[in-house]
């Protein structure tokens, strides 16, 4: 009996946090009624049916995302990190429908702010009607994933609705939440701007909000950082480092900033590669797609997704299990990688 009680009191020290991107899960009829302006690469028709066909359930399943929710709730995973990319066209049903998937096989009767963490990609912010990014559909479906008190500040623009700082899983985990999609990605879907930007005003306000939330607590809890564009350097290409990653000097204060306040797990995605990396004992994660349903066209990693296993006690990763897709009998299968 004494032994149970043990490790019954072991497994408890546990936290079991996912990491999924780039779902751009596509929902048929989606497009049928939306009319993009003349700068936009999807007026062209040749290019809008290469798109939609690069998009729809030839690439991104509905079916694999399904599976992904259920077995992350099955499993009890104590928490949910998407690095975004919810969408591929910035329109309000892949937004809706992605969301109608999450609350009904994920979140069911929860909290949606206990249950998942939710940060913009670059497809989420190409929004043509409204510039105001408090206004965009991104906020206004899954802006309930974070509670007014995780952001702090009182005197706050209406646009500034990044950063925001949460714990969960009682405050053993600290989440905090960048929004790195360049404001001219809202504009101009044909951009090749992809590439992201956290600002110094961003990082002064998230030292803020992390100092007022520490004070409240008893024991520094573990910190994770999400956000969608690469803090790292990924490919030997200066090409696709210049439009897909942080900026150049964006990515030397981030880390620093990271060090600082001795974050412990960066998640990021964009990429739709898998990419696990340790800086200065930082670990810098990108878990790629988990929704992709064939072998991809370019260079890149197989579908899946992360769970990561944290000692709260002592503020470290204790092992990372991968799920990675059988692309023959459409299964997730786990392994455990090295860190």
């Amino acid at each position: 009996m004494l032994k149970k009680k043990k490790k019954k009191k072991m497994e408890n020290k546990i936290v079991k946090i996912s990491h999924i991107s780039d779902t751009h899960v596509f929902f048929d009829g989606v497009l049928s009624n939306v009319v993009f302006p003349d700068n936009n690469i999807l007026s062209n028709e040749f290019y809008f049916k290469y798109f939609k066909f690069t998009r729809s359930m030839h690439l991104f399943s509905q079916d694999l995302f399904k599976k992904v929710l259920k077995y992350l709730y099955k499993k009890n995973i104590d928490h949910v990190c998407h690095t975004g990319d919810v969408s591929s066209f910035n329109v309000e049903g892949e937004f809706s429908g992605t969301k109608k998937m999450i609350m009904r096989y994920l979140v069911k009767d929860k909290n949606p702010c206990d249950v998942m963490s939710i940060v913009p990609g670059n497809h989420d912010m190409r929004n043509y009607k409204r510039f105001d990014k408090c206004d965009s559909l991104f906020w206004k479906y899954f802006g309930c994933f974070c509670p007014k008190d995780c952001h702090p500040i009182c005197k706050r623009t209406k646009q500034q609705i990044f950063p925001r700082v949460k714990l969960v899983c009682d405050s053993k985990v600290m989440i905090i939440l960048f929004d790195s999609t360049l404001d001219s990605s809202i504009a101009d879907y044909s951009s090749i701007k992809d590439n992201g930007e956290i600002r110094d005003k961003e990082l002064e306000l998230t030292s803020i909000i992390i100092n007022k939330k520490q004070e409240k607590l008893e024991k520094e809890p573990f910190k994770i950082i999400i956000l969608h564009h690469s803090p790292i350097k990924r490919l030997n290409s200066t090409y696709v480092n210049a439009v897909s990653g942080l900026k150049r000097n964006d990515r030397k204060k981030f880390m620093k900033f990271c060090k600082k306040y001795n974050i412990s797990l960066v998640l990021n995605g964009h990429f739709h590669t898998l990419k696990l990396k340790k800086i200065d004992g930082i670990y810098v994660s990108d878990a790629g797609t988990c929704t992709r349903n064939s072998l991809p066209f370019i260079r890149s990693g197989r579908t899946g997704y992360n769970i990561y296993y944290i000692d709260t006690d002592k503020n470290r990763i204790k092992k990372i299990k991968r799920r990675e897709l059988n692309y023959i009998t459409k299964k997730f299968s786990s392994k455990y990688l090295k860190i």
